[in-house]
This record gives C-alpha cells, structure tokens and sequence, in this order.
C-alpha cells in the first residue's frame, strides 16, 4: 500500500509540473505575477488534493463511506481561511515591488 501512496504522491508533485514544463518549454510561464501563482498554485494544490480523493474512492481496498474523515479534515472556523487570504495579499503585494 505504501509503494501505491508514494506513485501518487510523486505524480501529484513532480510528473504533472514536469509535464508543464516539457510542454510549454520552462518552468514558469512570463504572464502578470498573479495569473502566475494561480498556475503554479493550480499545479501544486490540485493534484495534491485530486490524487488522494481518487485513490480512496477508486483504489483503497477497503470502502470509503466519508472522505473529509478519511482525508482528515476538519472545519476550524474561518481564522485559517482569513489568514491564508491576508498572507496571500501580502506575498502578491511583495512580489509585485520586485
């Protein structure tokens, strides 16, 4: 099961990122530095939450009957969603100056 878990995890990281490059011919794309994070946010984020819901719906050995259990998430208040947004708002705010 472990060797099943690491595949999907260095797919989720490393193949889909690769396979951008490779296609679009760098690493990053020369777009404004918000549509940038967005890509790159989408690169990282989506397969990373995508893979582990596919794998236990369609690969876990035993059924899944609830995935936010399964996947360990918790709802905790909107402080952390706040925070991301503002955190966020900054780094663009800084990456902007440069």
């Amino acid at each position: 099961m472990l060797k099943r878990i690491l595949i999907v995890w260095f797919a989720a990281n490393f193949a889909l990122a690769g396979l951008f490059a490779l296609l679009t011919g760098s690493w990053y794309l020369r777009l404004p530095t918000f549509v940038e994070m967005g890509a790159e946010l989408g690169l990282v984020m989506l397969p990373n939450l995508l893979f582990p819901i596919l794998l236990l719906r369609c690969g876990w050995p035993i059924p899944v009957s609830d995935l936010r259990l399964a996947l360990g998430w918790q709802w905790k208040g909107w402080r952390p969603i706040i925070i991301g947004v503002i955190a966020f708002v900054i780094y663009w705010t800084f990456a902007k100056m440069n």
